[in-house]
C-alpha cells in the first residue's frame, strides 16, 4: 500500500513537472508570435462602434476614418515594450500618414499614471494622436489581452490583424500588412 502511494505521488509530481513544462513552453512561444498574416476578407469582422476625444480635445469616430487603414495600439506607461515602440510608431505613422492613421489608446486607470503617460507620449511620439479616456469600452469589444496590443482595421472598417507584440519586433511584417491593406 505504501509503495503505491509513493508510486502515485511520483506520478502526479511527474504530471506535474510535464504540464507546467508546456505551459512555460506555450507562453514562451506566445511571447514570440509577432505580426500576423492578414486574415481573408471574407471572415473579418466589422471593428466596434466607438468615438470618443483625443488628448488635443478633437472627437474620433472610428466609422469616420473608413477608407483609410486605422491602427489601434493600446498601451500603458509603465509597459516597457509599449514605451520602446513609441518612437517606431511615431515614425511609422509619419512615413504612412496618406493612407494610414495610428491611434494609440492609454490602459492605465488612475490619473497619476494617465498623466505619466501623457508625458511618455508627447516625450517620445509627439505626433501621435493619444486617447486616454472611454478605451475601457473599446478594450473590452476588442478582447484586449495584454499589452501593447495592436488592431490593425481595413478601409472597409473591418479588423484585417490583432497582434500582442511591440511593432519594433517585426516592423518588415507589419510595413507588408499596412501596405497590403
Amino acid at each position: 500500500m505504501k509503495l503505491a502511494a509513493v508510486f502515485l505521488m511520483a506520478a502526479v509530481f511527474a504530471l506535474f513537472i510535464f504540464y507546467s513544462k508546456q505551459q512555460d513552453a506555450k507562453v514562451k512561444s506566445a511571447a514570440r508570435i509577432t505580426v500576423p498574416a492578414l486574415g481573408p476578407e471574407s471572415s473579418r469582422p466589422q471593428a466596434p462602434v466607438w468615438s470618443g476625444v483625443d488628448d488635443k480635445g478633437a472627437t474620433i469616430d472610428l466609422a469616420k476614418l473608413r477608407g483609410r487603414v486605422v491602427h489601434l495600439v493600446f498601451w500603458a506607461q509603465w509597459c516597457a515594450p509599449c514605451e520602446r515602440e513609441l518612437p517606431a510608431l511615431n515614425a511609422f505613422a509619419k512615413e504612412h500618414s496618406d493612407k494610414y492613421t495610428l491611434l494609440t489608446f492609454d490602459m492605465d486607470d488612475n490619473d497619476g499614471d494617465r498623466n505619466a503617460a501623457r508625458k511618455m507620449l508627447q516625450n517620445l511620439a509627439p505626433d501621435l494622436t493619444g486617447i486616454f479616456k472611454n478605451t475601457q469600452k473599446l478594450a473590452e469589444d476588442l478582447h484586449i489581452e495584454a499589452l501593447p496590443y495592436h488592431v490593425v482595421i481595413d478601409p472597409q472598417g473591418r479588423v484585417a490583424a490583432t497582434f500582442i507584440a511591440a511593432i519594433t519586433d517585426d516592423l518588415p511584417a507589419f510595413k507588408k500588412i499596412i501596405d497590403g491593406l
